[in-house]
């Protein structure tokens, strides 16, 4: 029931089971299905009855779409680069996964969204914020859809080395963040991965000291460029780490760090869209919270990922999809167990 519903809370319409039988011979005798060797009922197919009500409960919710508060920039020339270049990957497979880590544990859902070759800025203006980790190759094509993005009013995020390389997978010779300086108001001069006896690197932001991550870029700010933090440690303590400009009707700030789940979450407090749905719902960090939209309507997904009971708070009166009852307050969820709520205008004072 988890898994399932967690792939229909993240926008699947339909779901489909393999296998129904498990085989008797060959390669895939050890591959179960749901039904056993002896063709007779049994707890997988009891839970798949259970399932099967949910289904039919919540289907309302069919066409909905995924709620997400911020994406996340792939595309696959960074994958793939990523993948060979062993200084790309240092950087972005940890903040990738830290990036997430943050939206999970935070309730602040998000979206990967693929730059690819029909890919233009109408597809990035339903996210009020655009986190791109480290992009490394950087085309001019990329480069104008995310300063439309931006122009437009959009929020945009980057971190170290981006735009280091052109598409063919050569360093360009200019400063980082190479196509996008003119948009940063910011160019990199000096720049250096955290070593073993560098231990953490910290950047002071509004009283607070945080991470700074595996490798630091220090940047320079050019014109109307607001300094955000600075780096606490190292030989270049004192200089920016953390930088945001206007531009148009939007803003970019360039992280000169790679992520952690800590400074993702200050960063997503800052830019306003943190724990997006806590003025109708409180979770535990073992609970995840994904939030489908149609007609006006939010349907919340809870799921709950411990083996152990949990106790979420519905601030507002919601209305639970399997009982069509109204559900408010303090709520307990069994170990993995999953529910679905209708949000309604009524709130509990």
């Amino acid at each position: 029931m988890l898994w399932t519903m967690q792939s229909i809370a993240h926008g699947a319409d339909f779901i489909n089971f393999f296998r129904w039988r498990t085989a008797t011979k060959g390669t895939e005798m050890y591959w179960h299905g749901l039904l056993d060797y002896n063709n007779k009922d049994n707890r997988k197919i009891a839970e798949l009855k259970k399932i099967n009500q949910r289904i039919k409960a919540i289907n309302d919710i069919v066409g909905a779409d995924f709620k997400a508060s911020f994406a996340m920039i792939r595309d696959y020339d960074n994958i793939w680069d990523s993948q060979l270049d062993i200084w790309h990957n240092h950087l972005t497979a940890g903040s990738e996964l830290e990036i997430f880590i943050a939206s999970q544990l935070n309730h602040t859902p998000m979206d990967s969204l693929y730059l690819l070759d029909d890919t233009d800025s109408k597809d990035l203006e339903k996210y009020p914020v655009i986190i791109a980790p480290h992009q490394v190759i950087m085309n001019e094509k990329q480069a104008q859809i995310l300063k439309e993005y931006v122009h437009k009013g959009g929020y945009l995020i980057i971190g170290a080395r981006t735009g280091l390389k052109d598409s063919t997978g050569a360093c360009v010779m200019k400063s980082t963040p190479g196509l996008l300086s003119d948009i940063t108001q910011t160019e990199v001069n000096d720049f250096t991965i955290v070593g073993p006896k560098d231990g953490k690197v910290y950047m002071n932001w509004d009283g607070k000291q945080l991470d700074t991550g595996t490798f630091n870029e220090i940047i320079t700010p050019l014109e109307n460029t607001q300094v955000l933090a600075t780096y606490a440690d190292n030989y270049y303590a004192g200089l920016p780490a953390l930088t945001e400009v206007s531009y148009g009707k939007g803003k970019v700030i360039h992280f000169g760090g790679t992520f952690t789940r800590e400074n993702v979450k200050a960063l997503l407090a800052y830019v306003g869209i943190l724990e997006p749905e806590r003025a109708s719902v409180e979770l535990p960090e073992t609970c995840e919270l994904v939030v489908r939209k149609k007609s006006g309507k939010k349907y919340y997904f809870i799921l709950n990922y411990a083996s152990q009971s949990q106790e979420i708070y519905l601030k507002q009166h919601l209305i639970d999809m399997d009982t069509k009852k109204i559900a408010s307050g303090k709520i307990t969820l069994d170990a993995y167990e999953t529910k679905v709520y209708k949000l309604t205008d009524s709130i509990i004072k």
